[in-house]
């Protein structure tokens, strides 16, 4: 009841079409106004050029070796690996040690340099850190030197290297 008293209260100023109208424009005015900044916006992004992303995007398969610092007799163990990095950087990776079964799962982010850290899970809890450095290779490949770091451990347990393939499109499946 209300807004009908509002609506009639505006009959005495003539057209309510030429309101509705000036309503519109002014809708159609901001509207324009958003799409001139979105395509002022792309025209500077293009300007700058694509973000480069992480030159180590991507996902790959490979293998482990690990070597104990406080077993040095102890044989070299080795591992099955699959690695899937992000344009952003973040990383998750699985492995297997083929000669105990035992798996393990690190989640963490590596930087353009390469540069990474990663926490280990191991059964379904956190149980250390891995910190290292990837290298990529001419062919692709990606290869890594790191510390692995059981929690509450200011000395590496041991170190590891990997070194993995780019995988196929087919493979990804």
């Amino acid at each position: 009841m209300v807004r009908l008293r509002a609506i009639d209260s505006f009959s005495h100023f003539g057209d309510h079409g030429a309101m509705h109208r000036s309503l519109l424009w002014l809708r159609l005015y901001r509207f324009l106004g958003a799409v001139v900044c979105f395509i002022a916006l792309a025209k500077v992004r293009a300007d700058l050029g694509p973000s480069p992303g992480n030159p180590f995007k991507g996902d790959y398969y490979g293998t482990s070796h690990f070597k104990s610092d406080e077993k040095p007799a102890a044989r070299l163990s080795e591992g099955l690996l699959v690695i899937s990095i992000t344009n952003q950087g973040k990383f998750s990776a699985s492995y297997v040690n083929k000669s105990s079964d035992i798996n393990f799962h690190v989640r963490g982010t590596v930087d353009r340099e390469g540069a990474f850290t990663g926490t280990v899970y191991y059964q379904g809890k956190e149980w250390g850190t891995h910190t290292g450095r990837f290298n990529k290779l001419a062919n692709g490949d990606i290869e890594a030197l790191f510390e692995e770091r059981p929690n509450g451990r200011e000395i590496p347990w041991g170190r590891s290297y990997m070194r993995a393939h780019p995988m196929a499109d087919d493979e990804k499946k």
